[in-house]
């Protein structure tokens, strides 16, 4: 116990308690902090007006924040203009752009760094969703995750690298490392060149089923079967390009025919 003599003692203590507000941040919460409101860092809920539920540790972490609820804003410039609810931010400069958008949750440095409106995103690892400003919905794990969507919304990323080749696709997935959609309604497994295996764990083919010969039946791939008397499918549904190698099962009625889009543009009967 510190025992303090003499008319200094008063300086003493004045000079103790500066010393401890340096520590925890001289602008922290310069406005009116509301109930349950934590702020350590300098600038840290410097504007709150009245907000509740909000933690701001770090410089100018949750700063232009007024009235915005139930925010966790953890590291540098995390959530630094927000205004808003139910944001979860952790790491330097987290959704540090984020005006209005709510329910978003930002874990790894500058982690859906550019968002201004988006709101349900989840991004997990450096950079993930850095450059989104709108899209909704969206989902990141991984170094860099999504990091090419601007405004898309309805989009899962998994893996580092795992992204879209364009900035407003909508309900595409991207699942692998360095695995690239480039239309929406889109789920693309793996990098170009990577083999995809279902029931095996070392594939030969760009997509496997099964380890291989078997001696019982079990191992089936099932497919739809258009049920119709045409004489072929559409041929607008083959191409010289993009759609070669399409096959397709048809019943006429009578039998099952196998059809396969040729290098001709043409069907074929397999």
């Amino acid at each position: 116990m510190a025992v303090f003599k003499g008319s200094g003692w008063r300086l003493k203590v004045v000079v103790v308690v500066a010393v401890l507000a340096l520590g925890v941040g001289v602008t922290a919460a310069l406005g009116a902090l509301g109930a349950h409101d934590t702020a350590t860092g300098t600038g840290a809920l410097a504007a709150e007006a009245g907000g509740d539920d909000n933690t701001a540790d770090g410089y100018n972490a949750l700063h232009a924040n007024t009235t915005g609820n139930r925010n966790t804003a953890v590291g540098s410039q995390a959530l630094e203009v927000a205004n808003s609810s139910y944001n979860s931010a952790f790491g330097r400069q987290t959704l540090a752009k984020n005006t209005s958008g709510s329910d978003n949750t930002a874990i790894g440095d500058e982690a859906l760094r550019e968002n201004i409106t988006g709101i349900d995103n989840t991004a997990v690892g450096g950079g993930a969703l850095i450059f989104q400003t709108a899209g909704d919905e969206n989902s990141g794990l991984g170094l860099n995750a999504g990091e090419s969507n601007i405004s898309g919304s309805n989009n899962t990323f998994l893996g580092s690298g795992a992204d879209v080749l364009a900035p407003a696709l909508s309900n595409v997935t991207a699942v692998g490392s360095n695995a690239q959609v480039s239309q929406s309604d889109s789920l693309v497994l793996g990098a170009s060149g990577v083999n995809v295996g279902i029931n095996t764990s070392a594939p030969q083919s760009r997509l496997q089923v099964g380890a291989g010969a078997t001696v019982s039946f079990g191992e089936y791939v099932q497919v739809p079967v258009v049920v119709s008397t045409a004489k072929k499918p559409p041929a607008t549904d083959c191409n010289t390009s993009t759609l070669v190698g399409r096959l397709v099962l048809q019943f006429n009625g009578k039998k099952m025919i196998l059809w396969a889009c040729s290098m001709t543009g043409l069907w074929v009967k397999l």
